[in-house]
This record gives C-alpha cells, structure tokens and sequence, in this order.
C-alpha cells in the first residue's frame, strides 16, 4: 500500500527499537508486500524509483506495511538527483547510473537483510545479499519476490515423501512408516497455513476456508478466519452468513459437515466456539452480535457437561452467558425499574471478566473496557445505590488508563478507541462528582 497523506501508527525503525518480535512469518509477507510496491512503481511509464526505502518510512498498519513520504520519489530521466539514507543506498557516483529496478533494488535488499538478522533467517539473508550484488549474481526485485513465496511453501516433508517411496522403507516397521507419514502431512498442513498467512487480507478468507474443508478436523483454519474478523474489527451481516454457512458444509469425500467433524475433538471444538462468540460479541456489526455470541459461548459450556469436564474456556463461557443475561435484564429495569440487585452482580461479574481478559492489551480487552465503561455512565446511581463506592470506581479507572496507555503506537482503530476510552474516564470522573455529592 502506498500512502501520500499522513497516517497513524509506528514505523519499523520505532517498532524495532521498541524490542517489537519479529517473526519469519512477518518478515517475508512484509517483504513480499514492498516487493510488489517497487515493482508497481516500475512498471509505470516512465519508471519511478522510490528512493529513499527504509525502517523510518515503513508504517504498520494491522496485517499490512504502508509506504510513507513520496517526496523522494524520481522518474527516470527526469532532472532530479538521487537522494537517500546513506545506510540504505549505494554510493551516490553510482546512484545516477542506475534505473529505479537498480536503485530500489540494492535499498530492497539491505532492508531483507535488516529483517532478516531480526528474525535470524539465513535464507532471507542470502537472499537480500543476491539483491545487493553489484556482478552477475544480482537478481531483480520480480525474481526475489518469486523465490519468497517458495521460501513460504518449502518445508523439509518433500524429503520425507522420498524416504517413503524409496528402498530405505524396506528396513523400517510399520509404526515407523506412519509415524513418518503423520510428520509428513503435519508438516505440509502448517505450510499451507504458512501460506496463507502471507496473503493479502483479500484473499486471506478464502484461503482458509479452502484449507477447513481440507483438513476440517483441524481447528487452526477455523481460528485463522475469526482472527482475520477480529483483525479488520468488525463482522458485517455478509460474513456472519458465509460463517454459518460454513458449518453446514459437507467437505469432499466425507459424510458429516465440519461442524460435526469438529466435534469429535470436544477441546478443539470449545476452543473454536468460544473464539466464535468472542468474534460474534465484540466485533459483530448487526443487531443480534450478543445473542448470536451466547449461543457459541453454550456450545463451549454443553460440550463441557457431556465431556464433564471444568476448563477455563468452560468458566469464561459461563460468565459471558451471564453478561448476555444482564442485557436483556436491564432492558426490564428501564422498563419497570426492578430487579436493582442485578447492578451489583454486574459489577462482581465485570471485575472477574477483567481477570480472565487480564494480559496482553488486545482489541478485545479495549473492547470489553468500552463496554464497561458505557454501563457505569448509563447506570452510575444504580451503582451507588447497591454499594459500590466511588473509590472502587476510581481504581478501576486508574486500571483502564494504565492500559489504554499501552496502546500509543498501535494500529488507527486501536487508536480510535483509546480516543473513545479517554473520553469516557473523563466523563465518568465528572459524573462521579455529581452522583456521589448527591
């Protein structure tokens, strides 16, 4: 993605002097993304060179690294000079030699190589070093980018199905043989998924509904495709069809839907059904999100009772079904002002969902503050009424300003809602004031 206005979010140099991990995963797909950048700038007319490619103006946004600061930009043959960061370009006596393929190239390739040292792939490093040859072994931007998505897809099972079919199999046992066969479809199961992490988020959702009705049994590709709603924050009614639909259908060759394959591992498939409520509670964009949402979360906790098993999954189901409740209790209670006790209950409930939630700072969790803080604004006198005091009010403020502090350099959205959360501690410090006095 290229960008010419300003945007919000951290850069790559930020991102790395702040101790940001850096996986192969996220090395190459980020890579891949530049790589088609610079070659759509080539392949203008007449070619442009972006000129000045490093850390400091590669923006993350989400899934997707975004190009900043088109200044540098230079058609070839036009009267501009070649500019750029020392660290990043080659000598400027050879700069005005070269054409934008040339030029980028090199930048291309010292900017692998930092990821690469980052992530500790010598195959990347080898790679950016043939981008940065000056002699014969030099390759372009367009051959980099195709040997990058053979580095996503190459795994060492190839080998294995080799020792299968060759005269080695003759010495080994039987348990052997399939022990070797089990890797060998593991190992190609996470490659695909490899894959299709690399892609863009476009075509990300139907890779990994190609890779359910493969491997339904699976529950990864499930979890992949709810990350992926919960990564672009939100689900419209569209994709919530195409979500249901999904669990009705029969993949090729088999007789159950995925649904009722799924289910054959019950840990799986409460792990997949809590996520779907999570997905459908926070990120649902239709009116149904929360009701929707409880019926996964049962699912989580009907599996447990036919299992009679007691997982921490199985507690957070309870208490998101009894969240659920509260909603539609509280739309009697602005009916009929009964049933004030059920404000005191809330709160208990909301300081144990904060412990389950309690960890990394994620979507979810500002999402679940959010939610929190509207119901204290909506429903302060009934708070105080049932007992809570307004320094237990106080301190769970404190608690959502410590984190929302943790969110500075994350992705827009992100920032949107730490806006939002900002706006709603001020006003609930205000009204805390008022309410408390009276």
């Amino acid at each position: 993605m290229i960008v010419s206005e300003y945007i919000e979010g951290m850069n790559l140099q930020a991102y790395m002097e702040n101790g940001g991990k850096i996986t192969l995963k996220m090395a190459m797909c980020w890579c891949r993304q530049i790589g088609e950048i610079l070659e759509y700038l080539h392949r203008q007319n007449p070619p442009i060179a972006y000129g000045d490619l490093k850390p400091d103006n590669l923006m993350l946004q989400r899934k997707q690294i975004v190009l900043v600061d088109m200044g540098s930009l230079i058609r070839q043959g036009s009267a501009g000079k070649y500019t750029g960061t020392k660290e990043y370009t080659r000598e400027k006596s050879e700069l005005q030699k070269m054409d934008p393929e040339e030029r980028d190239g090199y930048s291309y390739g010292r900017l692998m190589q930092l990821l690469a040292e980052a992530c500790g792939s010598r195959k990347l490093r080898k790679l950016a070093l043939k981008l940065m040859d000056k002699g014969k072994k030099r390759i372009s931007i367009k051959k980099a980018e195709k040997e990058l998505k053979k580095m996503s897809l190459q795994s060492w099972f190839y080998a294995v199905m080799l020792i299968l079919t060759g005269s080695l199999l003759t010495g080994m046992g039987i348990k052997e043989v399939r022990a070797l066969q089990w890797n060998t479809k593991e190992q190609e199961y996470h490659s695909e998924l490899e894959a299709a992490s690399l892609l863009s988020a476009e075509e990300q959702q139907q890779a990994f509904v190609q890779l359910i009705m493969k491997y339904p049994e699976r529950k990864e590709g499930y979890l992949k495709l709810l990350e992926q709603f919960q990564q672009d924050m939100e689900m419209d009614e569209q994709e919530d069809l195409y979500y249901r639909k999904l669990w009705k259908q029969i993949p090729g060759g088999m007789e159950a839907n995925c649904r009722e394959i799924l289910k054959q591992s019950p840990a799986d498939w409460q792990e997949v059904a809590y996520e779907s409520g999570i997905t459908y509670w926070y990120f649902y964009t239709g009116l149904e999100g929360k009701r929707y949402a409880s019926r996964w979360f049962a699912e989580v906790t009907q599996m447990s009772e036919e299992t009679g098993t007691d997982s921490e999954l199985w507690r957070k189901s309870q208490l998101y079904k009894k969240m659920g409740e509260y909603w539609e209790k509280w739309k009697k209670y602005d009916e009929t002002g009964e049933g004030q006790q059920l404000f005191s209950d809330y709160w208990d409930d909301c300081e144990q969902l904060l412990i389950f939630h309690k960890g990394q700072i994620t979507m979810t969790r500002l999402m679940l503050w959010s939610e929190m803080l509207s119901s204290w604004k909506h429903y302060m006198v009934e708070l105080k009424e049932c007992g809570i005091q307004s320094a237990q009010l106080e301190e769970k403020l404190l608690q959502a300003e410590k984190e929302r502090s943790q969110i500075q350099n994350r992705h827009g959205r992100m920032q949107e809602l730490g806006k939002e959360l900002d706006q709603d501690i001020s006003e609930i410090r205000k009204m805390i004031k008022r309410v408390y006095q009276m």
